[in-house]
């Protein structure tokens, strides 16, 4: 069954609740998969992932995931789990062998202790083949020590390798290609995140900004220029945010922002310094004679604690949008309850419309 973003708001509530209901691990490729299911356009998919039945075993999903999805990915993490594997093996028995070792050295110093304690047993003779033994022993022992140590750094190596690897493929899989900022997939995690952790809701805040008369803007220009007012709008974002903020294109022109530890008054007086920093900036290009002139965007604000779930707070932030769009755009408005009843109707119209017009404003 096919869900659209236009009617449930969150699609990771969506993702969420169809893992844990036939309790497949939260792990990336999992969550990669049901999302494609249970939010994007394949619907085929969501039948056959419903046929495995109710206790779904991983080799099942990733089986589906390489035949209906194409991944590349399930042979890697295949591959990956094969080489942790090893290398775990190797230090393990590596350690089992040390320890055989160590245990043969603690007898030895306790065998030599004892004769050496027997007053009558103490020759020259005896005394020189203690020592003599005592120093093969410690030699060897140290130098398989090294050895040790050198396989542990060589593998820790390799771990912190893979590692590096599989962090690269997240981010990847978890970035808009265009702004660089993060996507709808990760926009999604972030928000489930914000009811699963330990966060202070009423410190917590989703801003929700689109870009007003976008669509004029790829009318008049074409979708280049469109793109390139994208960029800057999200690198004005990013950079007037805390680094710890999380920024990021949730699709077409719009925008989603996460504050964290900020008052209600701090994220309005955030908000309206936004607005005025992007209204104030020229949009032009010399080298290519470009001049658009003024970009502005309309923001809408809604604490967690307004909500009791990431679908209800995501829509509330887009009511107080949609707010601020009716209101002459280029503001921000904070989400009230009295919003929904006075514009239930008109804003269920309004994202009706919404997966058609990407790229476009009303």
């Amino acid at each position: 069954m096919n869900v659209e973003l236009g009617n449930t708001f969150d699609a990771a509530a969506v993702v969420i609740k169809a893992m844990r209901s036939v309790g497949v691990a939260p792990i990336p490729r999992n969550y990669h998969l049901f999302y494609e299911a249970y939010v994007g356009s394949k619907t085929a998919l969501a039948e056959k992932l419903a046929m495995l039945g109710s206790s779904p075993t991983q080799p099942e999903l990733d089986e589906l995931a390489a035949t209906e999805m194409g991944l590349g990915t399930i042979q890697f993490f295949r591959e990956l789990n094969e080489r942790l594997s090893d290398q775990l093996c190797g230090v393990i028995s590596q350690i089992q062998r040390q320890q055989v070792v160590l245990e043969s050295y603690n007898d030895l110093l306790g065998e030599a202790s004892g004769r050496l304690a027997n007053v009558s047993a103490q020759t020259a003779e005896m005394v020189k083949g203690v020592v003599g033994a005592l120093s093969t022993a410690t030699g060897e022992t140290i130098s398989q020590g090294k050895t040790t140590v050198r396989h542990v750094d060589c593998t820790s190596a390799e771990l912190a390798e893979v590692y590096e690897q599989l962090e690269k493929y997240k981010k990847a899989a978890n970035t808009d290609s265009l702004t660089g900022l993060a996507n709808r997939r990760a926009f999604d995690e972030e928000l489930a995140d914000v009811y699963g952790g330990a966060t202070a809701l009423p410190l917590t805040a989703l801003v929700m900004a689109d870009v007003d008369h976008f669509k004029k803007v790829n009318d008049s220009y074409g979708h280049p220029i469109g793109d390139q007012v994208l960029v800057t709008v999200g690198r004005v974002l990013r950079a007037a945010a805390p680094k710890t903020t999380f920024v990021a294109r949730t699709g077409g022109e719009e925008f989603g922002l996460v504050l964290k530890g900020w008052s209600r008054d701090e994220v309005m007086t955030f908000c309206r310094k936004l607005c005025t920093t992007i209204a104030r900036r020229k949009f032009t290009n010399s080298r290519i004679g470009f001049d658009l002139g003024t970009v502005t965007v309309s923001l809408g604000v809604a604490f967690a604690s307004q909500a009791p779930g990431p679908e209800d707070l995501f829509r509330a932030a887009d009511v107080a949008l949609y707010k601020a769009k009716q209101l002459g755009r280029n503001q921000a408005i904070l989400f009230h309850d009295r919003m929904l009843g006075e514009h239930h109707k008109d804003w269920w119209i309004y994202r009706k419309s919404a997966p058609a017009r990407i790229g476009a404003d009303e």
